[in-house]
């Protein structure tokens, strides 16, 4: 756990390490919910409207999954600046 009283190097390891899950995450849903989004798409002749139904579901989830990923994304930034200010302090 990340103190400010006491920062390590293996927190920030951490924080690099949980930012580099976080990107590549968005990496591979983001090209998933634009694709997901065609298929939700009314009126699309290869997909049945009933089956549309189920990719809009998909799709829901999947954007917010990737508002969680950005959400989280920030969190770990102000994590960084925390750990970084600590360090800064500990300088001083």
């Amino acid at each position: 756990m990340l103190t400010v009283q006491n920062p390590r190097r293996a927190d920030l390891n951490r924080i690099f390490a949980l930012k580099h899950q976080l990107i590549t995450m968005r990496k591979v849903l983001s090209p998933q919910r634009d694709v997901i989004a065609l298929f939700a798409k009314r009126g699309d002749v290869r997909v049945s409207e009933r089956t549309s139904l189920y990719f809009r579901d998909v799709y829901d989830h999947l954007v917010r999954i990737n508002e969680s990923i950005e959400a989280n994304r920030d969190l770990l930034g102000n994590a960084l600046d925390a750990y970084l200010s600590a360090v800064g302090s500990a300088d001083q």
